[in-house]
């Protein structure tokens, strides 16, 4: 009996969906990560002229260079001589910041603007085509006719890396290879003192239910999109020269972990195919109110 193979998912493998979206005249984008500006203002820009052309208000919120930030807390792993074992443990603590840090802002934007409707926009890491692979397809949904992803469980995007983030700081219910790795290389209360290279972990950590309690309770207004864009290593010859130190410390002591190769190292670039007319009317679809 011949055993099947799975095929691999491809872009045109995310199902379609019409995404629920409690439409306002007002419309508030946020663009939370500095390292896909470029593709993302340029969509934001576009988006915004053509919704004022309806008569809806816009606005933009973006977050403090989030680059940076990374490549502080990064100077402060290498100070502890973090190393390339210690990497598991480090992910879950960029995630938890990162996720911390937005649902804050997030939060605010969403006090702030009590009727708006609110767009968390992204950029890829590729300029996707249809038949490229992409092994993500299971936690988006994608706007008709478009190639314009929309994250589909917003709330856990946000709630799952706080979840086990705090678990490890806190020590509770955390997975045995993560143990392991605290016990075996950095000692019994290690994680805690990488938990102190976070500083957006000390800013938020004792607030998180009720953050998450304000997302929850306002979800209906809040969509998450990505969109396809290149991405390149174009900046690193200016992190050398800015942050010299930083970089050599780092490579003789442990490589990038996933996240601060993807948000710090890396930029996302405007692709020679920005969003279409196709992605715009879509994109106008989910954020306008049909005419009656």
């Amino acid at each position: 009996m011949k055993t099947q193979t799975k095929m691999a998912t491809r872009f045109r493998d995310v199902p379609v969906r019409k995404i629920k979206l409690k439409k306002s005249d007002k419309v508030v984008f946020f663009a939370p990560h500095s390292t896909e500006h470029k593709p993302v203002l340029s969509l934001i820009k576009t988006l915004s002229e053509e919704l004022g052309k309806k008569g809806i208000e816009t606005k933009g919120e973006e977050l403090d260079d989030m680059r940076r930030r990374i490549l502080l807390s990064a100077t402060k792993l290498s100070a502890i001589e973090a190393t390339d074992r210690d990497s598991d443990v480090i992910e879950i603590l960029f995630k938890l910041e990162d996720a911390l840090l937005r649902l804050h802002k997030l939060d605010s934007i969403l006090l702030l603007n009590p009727e708006a409707t609110v767009l968390e926009v992204h950029a890829l890491d590729r300029d996707y085509k249809e038949d490229d692979k992409f092994s993500i397809v299971d936690y988006f949904y994608r706007l008709r006719d478009t190639r314009v992803l929309a994250i589909r469980d917003l709330y856990s995007e946000y709630s799952e890396p706080i979840k086990q983030g705090m678990e490890l700081i806190e020590n509770k219910s955390m997975k045995t290879k993560i143990k392991d790795i605290v016990r075996k290389t950095l000692g019994t209360n290690s994680h805690q003192d990488l938990a102190k290279c976070f500083r957006g972990i000390d800013m938020a950590s004792d607030r998180y239910p009720m953050l998450l309690e304000i997302l929850s309770e306002n979800i209906e207004r809040v969509a998450m999109i990505e969109i396809p864009a290149p991405s390149d290593y174009l900046m690193r010859i200016f992190y050398i020269e800015a942050f010299d130190n930083l970089v050599r410390d780092l490579k003789g002591t442990r490589q990038f972990t996933h996240f601060e190769d993807s948000y710090g190292l890396k930029e996302s670039l405007e692709s020679k195919s920005p969003p279409s007319e196709a992605d715009i009317r879509g994109l106008l679809k989910l954020l306008v109110r049909e005419k009656r």
